[in-house]
Formats: structure tokens, sequence, C-alpha cells
């Protein structure tokens, strides 16, 4: 079968797209998927690094800060929360 020159099989945009669609269907978990496809297809991909902050987002699955003291290198001491 040929390939049409235009057609791109590792493209990023299309795995976008889908998750676009899916996080309007409420498939949240899918659209998550699909961004990592995105993602791994264009590390650089701006707007997929944007939507996925979206989804994180909207699903409270963001980093949460350590408190002070839980990095090895500080402890309670060095917290400005605590001086």
């Amino acid at each position: 079968m040929p390939t049409d020159p235009g057609r791109r099989p590792l493209a990023p945009e299309p795995y976008f797209l889908l998750a676009q669609l899916a996080q309007l269907r409420g498939d949240f978990a899918q659209a998550g998927g699909l961004l990592d496809k995105a993602l791994y297809l264009d590390p650089g991909s701006v707007a997929a690094h944007l939507e996925m902050a979206a989804l994180c987002e909207r699903a409270d699955n963001l980093p949460r800060p350590r408190p002070c003291g839980a990095l090895p290198w500080t402890s309670s001491a060095d917290c400005p929360a605590t001086r």
C-alpha cells in the first residue's frame, strides 16, 4: 500500500486533538494518556504541556510542595514559615 507523502505516522497533533475531544467527553484518564503520547512524540510541544497542566489542575493532581524539613539538606529551623 503506497504511503501518502503528506502523512506523518508519528505526528503528535492527532493525539493532542483526540485528548481535547476526550476532555470534552469527560474522559480525563484517556485525555491524560493521549497527552502523554503527544508529549512523547514532541517533548517541546508547549500546547501539549499547557493542556496537561490544565488537565492536572482540573483533576487536582498537581505536585504539592514538601513541608519544611522534608528535604535532606534542610531542617525545620531553615523554614521561613517557622521564623
